[in-house]
């Protein structure tokens, strides 16, 4: 059973009515019938199926009559009252009928503010109210279901007032925001913090006043000394930061954006260690301690500062320099702050979060090529335009750019055009410049007369990739119409040919982190492995061996480490249990003594594959082994597994792991059988008395040591 908190709150406006938690702050903002309807609950007890079907709303056919006449607030399907009771639930506005309230929020008042501070948090916000669509998307229970995420803030009065945009942000990306602010006023605060994603600010007040409002008074010795302290002082937060994170957490770091205006003036070129050179040294340092743990992130203020402007995002053309807060309006005498830093920051920090959790992510961006990569048809008008210094030329080589930059970091191009295929290729290879992507640049080609859905779907599968990991580029919106009706999931950069490359630089789903050499060379590799598929023989023996494939299987180190965490972390099809493990995880593995990590690198006569496979030894138990889809096809798992327990010295009976069916991973089921190992009665694979691992000269691939 459930209740209307006795601590929430209604705060009715014209239209609009702020529901609010009387303790927490916690609010939403309704549409005043529906908040209405709402308060009819107070004072009793109700069920799930009492509140999301009740009376109390607007029937059905009166919220359709509402949506025809343009207002989609009276939330009359009970998908959108499921969401409405999930969001209340969330911010404890409605509460179990048994819960003490009143002890709880006593605990938290005495355990979870901070002692004392300078900002009231009640100001801390906008109102936006939430409608009909938001809250169906918050009532699904299907694949496309929202997924909660817990945010901590660690932080001053910006993090507060980003409260509301970020809620907001998360409804539109499918994400659940619960979102609460601490102040971070000990490092043993930050040790306590849970929470899916932590976000640190360490440019709050008391401290950057010491740094920008002193320094004008001070000779450069003094600034040095005021630099040398908070830099050792963003160190022991960093450090405690990292200290309490799981394995698998993730935390945000800001750094410390640039003003508008200089304390020197003019001058400041004059001055020795001036605001620009302690703001250099100080940001430099903060990169130190986030780039030395992966599990954080930096919120990069003076990139967004480059992007939106010191006037438009921070105040210090109103107030001192160390306050560091969002623009104000000065005629609002309590504290308030403009909606622009808000909203960049709540969308740069979920940016950065589906960044690291690769949630969604892109694999492949499958381009048109006349009129989108090049003005014009290449077959009829050539390249002429790589001479022009035209503003379509310099567009035109602004996304060759990009997309060259997206194949650095590890993702794969393709092409998908009209035309014919010979005479476009040979057009292309025949253009030299050195700002132009040539057509080995991309893994495969689709030039032809076929329609581009078809072809779209074709690359998909030829790659081994869902729909939903490509992204489509072309110029013409009847081409992406085609394919967005045909392909639903294939995602689609819709716009002017000009805005493409901006918004392949800026989208988290095509971040990286700095490519490794296996990154760097995937289009190589897949373009390898689609030439493979060309030769592949009826006998799979003799397949391997005319390709002559090389296996080096050797004991990992420590500068595997971040190749070995990609390989388990992202390996869906060649696992045996799909275990994800985090760094440290690994490092114990590395360093203990009853753990092994084995890696293999392979290698063929059409390309050097790189680190693909990776094989966890605990004791006499094979805790995973994780093999590339790229070299699934030269069926590497087997003598992996036979040769990294030969050199282990741990080919005894009892030796042995499971298989962990996930649905996708049918391609590493038999691995164990083929290499000896036989199944238990309690389904573990096991080497037997009597029975012996299969020896690596068994298998026609070559098998190599470093």
């Amino acid at each position: 059973m459930n209740k209307l908190s006795s601590y929430a709150t209604f705060s009715r406006f014209a239209g609009l009515t702020v529901v609010s938690h009387a303790v927490s702050a916690a609010r939403i903002s309704l549409p005043g019938p529906v908040a209405e309807r709402l308060h009819a609950f107070a004072g009793r007890e109700f069920t799930d199926d009492e509140f999301i079907r009740t009376d109390e709303f607007a029937h059905a056919d009166e919220s359709s009559r509402a949506r025809e006449s343009g207002r989609a607030d009276e939330f009359g399907r009970d998908d959108e009252r499921a969401g409405l009771l999930r969001l209340l639930r969330s911010r404890h506005l409605v509460v179990d009928a048994d819960e003490d309230e009143h002890g709880r929020w006593e605990l938290f008042l005495r355990d979870g503010l901070p002692e004392e501070g300078p900002y009231d948090r009640s100001t801390f916000w906008s109102a936006r109210p939430l409608d009909a669509p938001t809250l169906a998307r918050l009532g699904r229970t299907d694949s496309r279901a929202v997924r909660p995420v817990r945010v901590v803030g660690l932080g001053g009065c910006v993090l507060d007032f980003a409260r509301d945009e970020l809620l907001h942000e998360g409804y539109a990306r499918g994400l659940d925001i619960s979102f609460e602010t601490v102040w971070p006023d000990s490092t043993a605060r930050l040790r306590s913090v849970e929470a899916d994603l932590v976000i640190l600010q360490l440019g709050i007040f008391p401290h950057l006043t010491r740094l920008w409002d002193a320094a004008p008074a001070q000779d450069a010795a003094q600034r040095g000394i005021a630099l040398t302290r908070i830099k050792k002082l963003f160190t022991r937060w960093v450090t405690s930061l990292a200290e309490s994170l799981p394995d698998s957490g993730l935390a945000v770091v800001h750094n410390v954006g640039p003003s508008a205006l200089s304390p020197y003036g003019r001058f400041e070129h004059a001055v020795d260690l001036n605001t620009r050179q302690v703001l250099a040294e100080l940001n430099g340092h903060v990169d130190e301690l986030v780039r030395a743990d992966p599990r954080l992130l930096l919120l990069d203020e003076e990139r967004l500062v480059a992007r939106h402007g010191a006037l438009t995002l921070f105040d210090d053309h109103l107030v001192p320099f160390g306050h560091h807060g969002g623009d104000q309006d000065p005629r609002i005498e309590i504290a308030n702050q403009r909606p622009a830093l808000g909203r960049v920051l709540a969308a740069e920090y979920l940016d950065l979060y589906e960044a690291a959790t690769r949630q969604g992510e892109i694999k492949c961006v499958v381009t048109d090529l006349d009129g989108t990569l090049w003005p014009g048809i290449a077959a009829d008008d050539g390249f002429g335009w790589t001479d022009s210094d035209s503003t379509s030329s310099w567009v035109h080589f602004g996304l060759h750019q990009a997309l060259r930059l997206l194949k650095s970091r590890g993702l794969l191009l393709a092409t998908c055009s009209k035309g014919t295929e010979r005479y476009t290729l040979d057009a292309w290879r025949a253009a030299e410049h050195p700002m132009l992507l040539g057509p080995d640049d991309f893994v495969t080609h689709r030039i032809n007369w076929s329609r581009k859905s078809a072809n779209v779907a074709d690359i998909a599968a030829e790659l081994g990739f869902a729909p939903g990991a490509l992204l489509f580029l072309d110029d013409n919106p009847v081409e992406r119409w085609e394919v967005a009706r045909a392909l639903p999931d294939v995602r689609i950069l819709d716009g002017e040919p000009h805005t493409f490359r901006r918004r392949l630089l800026d989208s988290p789903l095509l971040d990286r982190p700095p490519a490794g050499a296996e990154a760097r060379n995937r289009s190589e590799t897949t373009r390898a492995m689609l030439a493979r598929r060309s030769v592949e023989a009826a006998d799979p023996v003799e397949f391997i061996r005319e390709l002559d494939v090389e296996v080096e299987v050797r004991e990992a180190v420590a500068a595997d480490l971040p190749r070995l965490a990609e390989l388990f972390n992202r390996t869906n099809q060649y696992t045996t249990t799909a275990w994800r493990p985090g760094a440290r995880e690994l490092e114990a593995l590395l360093g203990g003594p009853d753990g092994a990590l084995f890696v293999c690198r392979v290698r063929d006569r059409f390309a050097d594959y790189g680190l693909t496979g990776v094989l966890a030894l605990t004791g006499d138990d094979v805790t995973c082994l994780a093999v590339s889809c790229r070299v699934i096809g030269l069926d590497i798992g087997p003598v992996f597994l036979a040769a990294a327990l030969h050199r282990s010295g741990r080919a005894r009976p009892g030796v042995g792991g499971r298989f962990v069916p996930t649905g996708r991973n049918a391609a590493a089921g038999d691995v164990f059988l083929r290499a000896g190992l036989r199944p238990g009665p309690d389904g573990r694979f096991a080497l037997v008395e009597g029975g012996d691992l299969v020896e690596t000269d068994a298998f026609p691939h070559r098998l190599s040591r470093p």
